[in-house]
């Protein structure tokens, strides 16, 4: 493994120069966002209460079965098994168009703004090749994040048949879930800051992710500052919410939106700066 950086300083640095120059780009980088936050969240929000309506009757369904298999009586149980069959599918279904939803509305939305965070760093690259790059590796992700949802759902649900009468292990797949999210986050960054071919991206990937430390450290202080700043909001919106709820939530989305920007900016040049040592090289 290289040398460790633990403080890279000269990135962050020219991070914050890189956004005070070019303001206006990183207002529209923040405006996109603000777009891709409201699609995405009516979306969802459609999704989401159709497969809780199902989750509802697979809820309902459940001890019902369960009491008429004490019985004995399988015909009495049938009606209810067929039911809770059918909400079972209808989840699998609207989780897959979920699936596919937010793929569109990721590609359609974060490509462009990936894009234009390497023109704040000064890098130009070519719109086009850079997306059909960023759409086969998002292509990747989306489907390793819907793995781990979909093995997580039949877990829960499995949990939910065997053990009607007791709590599903809610806290361990959570946390199985921030792992995963966390890990594919770590890949997913590094291969955005990435330009060229598929294959040559997730070449470098393998190589910038695990032989590169200093692209390591630089995504922990992403992640830690993130939840630094998730604190700090939190903490306004426990002291000043009485005052003016709405200000806090804007000024927190504002934060939110503006680090996003310097965390998309920070990760390219960081690993734009070991691409360009290596081809000194």
């Amino acid at each position: 493994m290289g040398r460790i950086n633990y403080l890279p300083i000269n990135q962050i640095k020219k991070t914050f120069l890189d956004l005070s120059k070019k303001w206006r780009l990183m207002l529209l980088v923040i405006l996109i966002d603000l777009v891709f936050l409201f699609v995405f969240s009516f979306t969802y929000t459609l999704y989401f209460q159709k497969i809780m309506a199902h989750a509802a009757v697979i809820m309902q369904q459940t001890p019902l079965i369960t009491t008429a298999l004490q019985t004995q009586d399988i015909n009495a149980a049938l009606p209810y098994v067929q039911e809770l069959s059918r909400a079972v599918f209808e989840i699998k279904k609207l989780a897959i168009l979920l699936a596919i939803s937010t793929f569109v509305i990721w590609i359609a939305f974060q490509a462009v703004n990936w894009w234009n965070c390497f023109k704040i760093s000064g890098r130009k690259i070519k719109y086009l090749d850079y997306l059909k790059t960023f759409t086969l590796a998002s292509a990747i992700w989306i489907a390793i994040i819907s793995l781990a949802l979909y093995i997580s759902i039949s877990m829960f649900f499995g949990n939910a048949l065997a053990f009607p009468n007791s709590q599903p292990q809610e806290s361990i797949l959570n946390i199985g879930l921030i792992i995963a999210f966390g890990i594919v986050g770590y890949f997913a960054l590094v291969s955005y800051s990435l330009s060229g071919r598929i294959k040559e991206v997730l070449k470098k990937i393998v190589t910038f992710s695990f032989l590169k430390s200093e692209v390591l450290v630089s995504y922990i202080i992403i992640v830690i500052a993130l939840v630094i700043i998730n604190f700090i909001i939190y903490l306004l919106w426990k002291t000043l919410w009485a005052i003016n709820d709405i200000l806090v939530l804007a000024v927190g989305a504002v934060i939110l939106l503006l680090f996003f920007v310097f965390g998309r900016v920070y990760m390219i040049n960081v690993v734009q700066e070991i691409e360009s040592k290596k081809r000194k090289n």
